[in-house]
């Protein structure tokens, strides 16, 4: 007899494997912008800044480009 695969387990859910993708990118970024005093969400808002800038600081959050955690102080 085969064994059937549940369509439903977690190892087959493609936003499972983005979420432990983008932890990992974040792990890798971490002690790199640790120095700066930089989170992953920070970095994000700064190159998007450096990239388009002069830009006013609620283009970021409108853009979408920007965590809601990287728009704090």
């Amino acid at each position: 007899m085969t064994q059937q695969t549940d369509p439903l387990e977690l190892e087959r859910q493609v936003c499972f494997a983005l979420s432990v993708a983008s932890r990992s990118v974040v792990a890798i970024y971490r002690p790199l912008l640790e120095p700066m005093g930089l989170t992953h969400p920070q970095y994000l808002v700064m190159l998007a800044l450096w990239q388009h800038a002069p830009l006013p600081v609620a283009w970021c959050g409108a853009s979408g480009t920007a965590a809601t955690s990287a728009a704090s102080p």
